[in-house]
C-alpha cells in the first residue's frame, strides 16, 4: 500500500498506484485481513510506502503484482494438492477430467511462481543491493556493454539449439506413440491396482525360482 494504512486494514488484492502522489487511485481488498495477517489482531496497523524515502522506493506496481502472482500459484497449487488427496482417497485420482484439465493448464505455474518470486525479491529490493548500505549504481560492475552483449547473445543461442533438438525430440516421440499398451488407460485411483497384472505375472516366475 502507498500511504498510511488505517485500521482495521484491508489486504489489498488489487491496486491502481499513483506513486507520485503517494496514494492508490484504486483499491480493492479484503477487509480485516491486512490486520490479522500481518500484525495477528483485528486492529492493528502496519506502515505503507510513504514511510520510506521516495528516492529509496521500488517501483510499487511491479513489486506488488509480482508477489500477488506467486502468492495465488501459491495458493492455487495448494488447493489442488489437497483435491488431488481427497480423489486419491475415493479412487477418482486417474479418472476425473476436470482435475486432469486443471493440471494441464497448471504445467507452467512452477516457472511461473519462481520468476515471480524473482522479481519480487529483486525489484523490491531496489535501489539497493544490500538495503541501506550498497545503492545498484554503486555495484555495476566493469565489464564493457559489447562484452555483456556478446556472451548473452552466446547464451541465447546456445540454449535455442537445445530447446529446439528438445522440442523436435519430443513430437518425434509423441508422434511414435506408446507401443504394446492398450489405446485407453484403464482409470484407476490405486496404484497398486495399476499394477496388479504385473504383479500377477511376476508371481509364477518367482515362485518357480524359489
Amino acid at each position: 500500500m502507498v500511504g498510511p494504512t488505517p485500521s482495521p486494514s484491508a489486504y489489498l488484492w488489487f491496486i491502481l498506484p499513483d506513486q507520485a502522489q503517494q496514494r492508490n487511485r484504486l483499491q480493492i481488498g479484503t477487509p480485516y485481513l491486512g490486520s490479522i495477517w500481518l500484525t495477528k489482531s483485528l486492529t492493528g496497523t502496519f506502515g505503507g510506502l510513504r514511510n520510506t524515502p521516495v528516492d529509496q522506493q521500488p517501483r510499487m506496481v511491479l513489486v506488488f503484482y509480482s508477489f500477488k502472482t506467486m502468492l495465488v500459484l501459491g495458493i492455487v497449487m495448494f488447493t489442488l494438492a489437497v483435491i488431488s488427496l481427497w480423489l486419491r482417497w475415493h479412487g477418482r485420482l486417474h479418472s476425473t477430467r476436470w482435475f486432469l484439465r486443471a493440471l494441464v493448464v497448471m504445467t507452467p505455474s512452477g516457472v511461473v511462481a519462481t520468476l515471480a518470486g524473482w522479481y519480487t525479491a529483486e525489484i523490491g529490493r531496489q535501489p539497493f543491493v544490500i538495503n541501506g548500505m550498497m545503492r545498484t549504481a554503486d555495484a555495476l560492475s566493469p565489464v564493457p556493454a559489447a562484452t555483456l552483449l556478446s556472451s548473452t547473445i552466446a547464451f541465447v543461442c546456445v540454449y535455442a539449439v537445445f530447446f529446439a533438438a528438445f522440442i523436435v525430440f519430443t513430437l518425434r516421440i509423441i508422434r511414435r506413440g506408446p507401443a504394446g499398451l492398450p489405446a485407453h488407460a484403464l482409470p484407476s485411483g490405486s496404484l497398486k491396482r495399476g499394477l496388479r497384472p504385473e504383479i500377477a505375472g511376476v508371481q509364477p516366475y518367482l515362485s518357480a525360482a524359489e
